[in-house]
């Protein structure tokens, strides 16, 4: 009987020869990652965990990616202690790099074939390189004991068919399928998405498919890794991985299909990510403001569609369009291209990788404004007043409904 991708990453990393949907298996994860969680409720010490040092401090890795330039002395003594805790226990220490669930993947710490343990649910993003990580997971233990146990999940095969349509990206997809099968549609189980649109993809809009798991409940999510990924990753780092791939027979709890073939842009709507819907729906209301960034939007397919739509435009006098590369790798290469050139010249405002705009800490809502973001939610308040609106859209959206002041759709554009 073949085994999956996530089913082969498990058993390797328990030590067993193969494992089983269902089965309980202690895991030794080959990467720990945190954001500013030592520093986090005055405890950076590991000693309020029992303990005196981490079990892999080599292993283990905590990005600061919020209060990027801080706001205020506080933001700066928390990302302080998070220096002085990862200094103190050998810990690795990242900070105005990169979004912390992005730099995983752009500073090659995760690579194919590895397993990631977090506290995030978005950490599910490096399915897209064809890694296996698990957000929720108890990082105290893991720092402690260096291991946790984890219930290997059943498998949804999503197969995505059909040629995509202009103006369609990865995230477009996503929020058809988190449309169709409802918010606990896949509660602790793994998505493995692939078919021929999937294997046409770019690598970014893998990652972001990957992120946007969690709308529907996911243990996790991932893609297995081919040739592009390999090249992808390979042009990131040169250490050394080996990745691994479903087998044809391997045994799922349900397969799905999709044709795109001809799909429309959608958004998900107030209040929830599940209130998705065709774009058509809720064009002509009116925007405030544009975000294209966080760990699902900020990456170069992103960027690179936003100023496909931006060339030789001005955003509208009365939106704040903000751009926000997830990483300073992916800023960097956006500079090299003319990117950030192009979105400076619409009115846009281009700042460096940072959380601050998703959670509100930045370019915050108030009552009554409307925002169309790249973002990872739309829970009320999660940009600022719990009486704004916001909606989650592909970048091409975003880019032209900041145009326009309204929500259009894209492809008018393109």
């Amino acid at each position: 009987m073949g085994k999956t991708i996530t089913e082969k990453i498990l058993a390797r990393v328990s030590g067993q020869s193969e494992v089983t949907p269902g089965e309980v298996v202690w895991v030794v994860p080959d990467v720990i990652g945190a954001k500013v969680f030592p520093a986090l409720n005055n405890t950076p010490d590991l000693e309020t965990f029992g303990a005196t040092k981490l079990k892999n401090p080599k292993n283990t890795y905590v990005s600061v990616d919020t209060g990027i330039p801080p706001r205020s002395s506080a933001d700066e003594e928390l990302h302080i202690r998070t220096r002085n805790w990862c200094q103190k226990h050998g810990a690795n220490s990242y900070e105005r790099f990169a979004i912390s669930l992005i730099s995983f993947i752009d500073f090659g710490l995760i690579r194919p074939g590895m397993f990631l343990a977090h506290h995030d649910t978005m950490i599910t993003a490096v399915g897209g390189i064809g890694a296996l990580a698990i957000g929720t997971l108890p990082i105290p233990e893991l720092y402690t004991r260096g291991k946790t146990w984890v219930k290997v999940p059943t498998t949804i095969r999503c197969n995505i068919w059909g040629n995509c349509p202009k103006g369609i990206m990865g995230r477009d997809i996503m929020h058809m399928i988190a449309g169709q099968i409802g918010p606990d549609g896949a509660v602790y189980k793994v998505l493995e998405f692939g078919g021929p649109t999937v294997s046409e993809m770019s690598i970014d809009e893998r990652i972001t498919i990957c992120n946007m798991g969690n709308h529907v409940g996911v243990k996790t999510a991932i893609v297995n890794p081919d040739e592009k990924t390999l090249e992808y990753v390979r042009d990131i780092t040169t250490k050394p991985f080996e990745a691994v791939t479903s087998d044809p027979d391997s045994v799922y709890e349900k397969i799905l299909d999709f044709d795109i073939s001809n799909m429309e842009p959608y958004v998900a709507a107030p209040p929830t990510v599940n209130n998705c819907k065709p774009l058509r729906e809720v064009e002509g209301t009116p925007v405030h403001a544009g975000y294209i960034g966080s760990c699902a939007g900020g990456r170069l397919a992103d960027l690179r569609a936003a100023a496909t739509v931006l060339q030789g435009r001005r955003v509208h006098p009365e939106v704040k369009l903000y751009i926000v590369p997830s990483s300073h790798r992916i800023m960097e290469i956006a500079g090299r291209e003319g990117l950030l050139q192009i979105f400076i010249e619409a009115g846009a405002l281009v700042l460096p990788p940072t959380c601050d705009f998703c959670v509100g800490y930045l370019g915050a809502l108030s009552s009554g404004e409307t925002a169309i973001t790249t973002g990872v939610l739309n829970t009320p308040g999660r940009m600022g007043s719990n009486e704004a609106d916001i909606f989650l859209a592909n970048a091409y959206s975003i880019a032209a409904s900041t145009i326009e002041g309204k929500i259009v759709d894209p492809r008018k554009y393109l």
